[in-house]
Order: structure tokens, then sequence, then C-alpha cells
């Protein structure tokens, strides 16, 4: 079987000026749906897990919606788009920033084309075209917020895949949902805490796209973290049933809510014993807006913790004379400190160091090698939620 065939499908399109809908269908009953207009990619849909799937985009990039639990949006019914036409109104309201949305589509566009471009590897697909005038109008996509390029979305979509298939993940689909299959045998590796976290974790009532999410995480990584556990047996991955309805209200987002004011810039302190991870965060820290303040692991760093009271933390796990978990440990025990927003930084990313950090009261988990967007993602979202609320949505 050619496994460019959905491929040259889609890149065929590009010279007819082609407004509609291509529809892709697998023998096991999965459907996906693409939206064009004039050969540009405007949306895209599919059968297994439509809720799903749009609470995760809406968790991941437009969390600030819980801040509004009354909202409600009317003319839904009978709209095949509707979670797109939802994102045009919530712009039109200012309920959501334009780059939101546009982070929705992309992301939601680039998850599809993953899934069709990894079916087809193992199982034909039958292509058919939806076409009618005011397609786009009747179909819920009368506002175009964003449209992208076939080639641009291709090669999103076919890095994604490529990176996937290095991890020989190629029969692994992240819409399946980890469970843990042997308890004893992996209550034997870890500590009881650790196991009951686990538990609460490892629950097959998520996929691993929802997990990533969830733990603010790469999916690659997080899989990887993972792949003993299930070359072990401890964990096993099953299909999972989508989500109820959840177009509206946005309550059910248990996201962060309630910004804090911003009338003074927040102070960001990050301990660590490396003068060019403390540069490095200065400099992107300090152009993002915010007051910075670096300290290495000296006698004298827990005092200037003390003494500064950072609005947000950074600590290395690794320090020549402490760890990160130590001092989020003593830190949580000081009352000012119990909800400020504390974040681990790691080479070592596995799951049982998440659990772990949890334990401890850290508010997230960031890789040292430090991504620009990532980092200033995370800042965003631990400065614009309440206090009381932090561990609970880095980790649940």
């Amino acid at each position: 079987m050619n496994d460019n065939n959905f491929r040259k499908k889609l890149l065929s399109f590009e010279e007819k000026q082609f407004t509609g809908r291509l529809n892709v269908e697998s023998t096991t009953g999965k459907q996906w749906k693409l939206y064009f207009c004039l050969s540009w990619l405007v949306w895209a849909e599919e059968n297994t897990h439509p809720h799903r799937s749009w609470r995760r985009h809406l968790l991941k990039y437009a969390y600030n919606l819980h801040n509004h639990p009354n909202l409600t949006i009317s003319g839904l019914e009978g709209l095949e788009c509707w979670n797109y036409y939802v994102l045009t109104v919530l712009l039109k309201r200012t309920l959501i920033q334009r780059e939101q949305a546009v982070n929705i589509i992309h992301s939601k566009i680039t998850e599809i084309i993953f899934d069709i471009l990894q079916e087809e590897t193992t199982t034909p697909l039958q292509y058919s075209l939806t076409q009618a005038p005011n397609f786009l109008w009747d179909s819920g996509l009368r506002v175009p917020i964003n449209i992208i390029p076939i080639k641009q979305v291709l090669e999103w979509a076919q890095k994604d895949w490529l990176a996937w298939q290095e991890h020989n993940f190629n029969c692994l689909s992240p819409n399946l949902a980890p469970t843990i299959n042997q308890p004893e045998k992996l209550q034997d590796k870890v500590s009881e805490t650790t196991y009951q976290n686990l538990v609460k974790l490892i629950n097959g009532e998520r996929n691993l796209r929802d997990l990533a999410v969830k733990l603010n995480q790469d999916l690659i990584k997080l899989t990887c973290s993972l792949a003993v556990y299930f070359q072990n047996g401890e964990f096993g991955l099953i299909d999972v049933a989508d989500l109820p309805d959840v177009k509206t209200p946005f309550k059910q987002i248990h996201a962060p809510s309630n910004p804090q004011p911003q009338e003074n810039q927040p102070l960001i302190m990050c301990m660590d014993d490396s003068p060019q991870i403390r540069q490095t965060m200065e400099k992107i820290i300090t152009l993002a807006g915010y007051r910075f303040l670096g300290i290495d692991d000296s006698p004298e760093a827990f005092k200037k913790i003390i003494r500064n009271k950072p609005d947000l933390i950074f600590l290395d796990l690794v320090m020549e004379t402490t760890n990160g978990y130590e001092v989020c440990s003593q830190l949580r025990r000081v009352s000012h400190f119990k909800n400020t927003p504390i974040v681990i930084l790691t080479t070592n990313d596995g799951l049982i160091d998440r659990v772990r950090a949890k334990l401890v009261g850290a508010s997230a988990f960031l890789s040292k090698s430090i991504d620009t967007e990532q980092l200033l993602t995370t800042v965003h979202k631990l400065l614009s939620v309440t206090s009381e609320q932090l561990p609970v949505n880095s980790y649940q």
C-alpha cells in the first residue's frame, strides 16, 4: 500500500481553488473531515473524540474561559462546525485573543492530519467531496479566523509523525488511554504515596494527548517516560470514550481562573547554580515585562527568597548543595509561600519526577532546555490563576 496517498490527495487541491469538505474514511470506521476555502485549510473534525478534543484544546489554549461560568452561545443547533463558530463568537466578545483561536485551529488540524497519516500506514482510506452553495456559511465557518496553506499544515503534521516514528511509536495511537495493568508490580517499585498519585493520573480516563495537556508536558516526552511501564507490563493502553457534549456552558472546563491584578510587575525568581541558566531566564523574563531575580544555592538563598517574596519561583532540581524538592518543601511550610507558584526545573523529565514534584507542593515542572514560548506560557498561566488552585490545576 502506498503510504503517500493521503499526502498526494491533499496536495492535489492546491491548484483547484476548492471550497468545500474532503471526507476521509477508514475501514475501521474512523472518519475525518477537512474544510477548505479556495484550497486553503480552514478547519478539521473527526468522529471519534470530537468533544474530548474540543475540551482539551480549550484547556490548553483558552483556559481563561473558566472565568465566565455562565457563558452561553446560541445558534449552535444544526451547525456542522459548531466549535469553530464558538471561536468566532468568543473573539467577537473579546473573551479570547486571536492568538488563542489561531493556536486552537492550527493544533486541531495538525492533530487530525497526524491521525490520518498514522491510520493510512495500516488501513486503506476512502475519499469523497462535499460541495454546495453557501457551504461555509451553513456549516458554521462563515467568519474565517485563519486559513492555512496545505503544504504548511502538512509540514507540521509530518514533522510530528516522523518524530513519533523515530521513537518507535508507530503502532501507538496518542488517542489511547494509559491504564495500570499490574498494580502489585507497580507498588513494589514506587512508594505508596507515589503509587496513589499514579492511580489518579493513569486511570484509563485520559488519552495520551489529554494527559500531556493536563501535565503541561510535550506529548512525545510524556510517552517516552511511560514507555518502560508499557514494556514491563505495569501499564497498558485502552480505547477511551468521548466526553459528553461540552459546547457550553464553559463552567465544565476545569482550568485556571481569576487573573491577578497587574498593577505592579510580578517578581519572578530563579534559584539555580548555573549562571548561564539564570542569565537565559533573566533575558526572556525581563523582555516579557516582568521583574527578575536570580540566585544561586548559597547558604543565604533561602533568606533571599523570604526577604524578596517573589510572585513566582523557579527551582533547579539538582544543585551543588541542595535540590529543588527540598527547597520547595521548606517554602511550603512558610505561610506566605503556601500558595506561591513554584516550578521545578530539571533535565530529567520523567513521570515519577513529576509525581514527586507534586508531593512536595510544586505547581509545575519544566525542562531546563529552555524553550522561550513554553517558559512564557508557563509564567502567564501560573500568574493568571488564584494561588489556592495551583497544585490542582497543574497536576490532577
